[in-house]
């Protein structure tokens, strides 16, 4: 009998590499020096489409210029996994997940979704995925992707412009970045909870514009658990559920901005639900349901995070959302994959704080030298990167003199050694 293989298909080759592993990579999980862009511009049925089971991979490809009435850019069923892909300026949904049958599962790892532009009039869907877990058991996983500037004009019930989760299987995204994603219509901003076998996990969401009106999340049933939702403009979250309490769960996540809406917790008249060891700037006085350990930050404008006005979500030294959550129901790892807890109990938010961190927001200090557009290590020990958003851009044994090589911006280095660990804020 012939021996059956997975399928794949793979991109960010130069022609010259003996391995999938020796395709040079940029510091993100989804940028190839040797970019492969696969355009639907003149396709009616997107790119890829699977009919039913696929054991397949989809790794490293572009994806984009899909139109309206292709529906999707891939349609992925049980058993694919789509990672390190990027999807941009498709005016469909960018990936499409549909399962029928029960205990089947599929993966979306390390995708970055920009300027998506879902325009389908009517529709209920989420601009960037559409997650429709439609039988009992399996799990569709979406895992570390970013969703930067995408939009949506899709008015129907629980239409997003970044996901929408629903059915009576698992729906997990988790360690995810939305940010500055609008929709102008529908029901959110970045994600839509529809169904409570759905979940939101380990994840920071800014930058919704209040010209939209719309909030970051609505939930009709579902778990979101340790989010940061700070300074979206239309609204941090909407809560829509007015028969059961247990249908919607929120567990040590903050709702925070520079203003009593962008913090907001909202909700429908009579609605039902649990809140517990959250933080908000304000409740909508419709919720009616259960409050267990909130923590108040009503009037809190500086002390919760690192660097607001850069977008660095991490807690500050001292913030009051430092051990103040529940290990209920609590990942094990935050967003870049500390531990938790690392004190003595769970941090609210995305972000664990790392009590052994120092952080030090002046450009040059001890650790490190900044020559050009390069950092000089000072210190030997395990240097890492990160961006104003907190994702991990490497991470690095360093010795005294290497030189890590950076682009123009602002990151957060930290360096790490058997005596200390120190945090400083590079500008380049």
């Amino acid at each position: 009998m012939a021996a059956s293989y997975p399928s794949a298909v793979y991109g960010g080759f130069s022609g010259s590499e003996n391995l999938v592993s020796d395709r040079a990579k940029g510091a993100n999980p989804w940028e190839y020096s040797n970019e492969t862009i696969l355009n639907g511009a003149s396709s009616t049925n997107g790119i890829f489409g699977a009919g039913g089971d696929r054991n397949m991979t989809i790794d490293g490809l572009t994806l984009t210029s899909c139109i309206a009435t292709a529906g999707q850019a891939i349609y992925q069923r049980p058993n694919m996994t789509v990672q390190n892909c990027k999807f941009t300026s498709n005016a469909c949904v960018a990936l499409r997940y549909y399962i029928s049958a029960a205990s089947k599962s599929a993966n979306t790892l390390n995708c970055y979704f920009y300027n998506n532009i879902n325009t389908v009039s009517g529709g209920a869907e989420g601009g960037c995925i559409m997650a429709n877990n439609a039988s009992a058991g399996g799990t569709y996983s979406v895992t570390g992707c970013e969703f930067d500037s995408n939009s949506a004009t899709a008015a129907g019930s629980g239409a997003s412009a970044g996901i929408k989760a629903q059915g009576v299987g698992n729906v997990d995204v988790s360690r995810c970045i939305f940010k500055n994603n609008n929709a102008t219509a529908g029901n959110s901003s970045a994600v839509s909870l529809t169904s409570a076998t759905c979940s939101l996990k380990n994840s920071l969401i800014y930058g919704t514009s209040v010209a939209t009106n719309k909030t970051a999340l609505y939930v009709t049933a579902g778990s979101v658990v340790n989010c940061t939702v700070v300074n979206n403009l239309g609204g941090a979250i909407y809560l829509n559920n007015t028969t059961s309490t247990a249908a919607i769960n929120i567990i040590n996540s903050v709702f925070w901005g520079t203003d009593i809406k962008s913090g907001q917790v909202a909700a429908a008249a009579g609605c039902l639900g649990t809140l517990s060891n959250c933080a908000y700037t304000s409740l909508s006085t419709n919720y009616t349901g259960s409050i267990i350990n909130t923590v108040d930050v009503t009037s809190t404008t500086t002390g919760l995070f690192t660097d607001p006005t850069n977008n660095l979500w991490t807690l500050a030294q001292g913030s009051v959302l430092i051990d103040m959550g529940t290990s209920t129901g609590a990942p094990i790892i935050d967003l870049i994959g500390t531990s938790r807890p690392q004190q003595s109990g769970i941090d609210i938010g995305a972000y664990e704080y790392l009590v052994t961190a120092v952080y030090n927001p002046h450009v040059e200090k001890l650790v490190f030298k900044r020559s050009g557009d390069k950092l000089v290590a000072e210190v030997a020990g395990i240097a890492s990167v990160y961006d104003v958003s907190g994702r991990l851009l490497l991470k690095n044994k360093v010795n005294v003199g290497d030189r890590i090589s950076l682009p123009a911006g602002v990151f957060m280095v930290q360096l790490s050694t058997s005596a200390f660990s120190i945090i400083q804020k590079v500008i380049l």
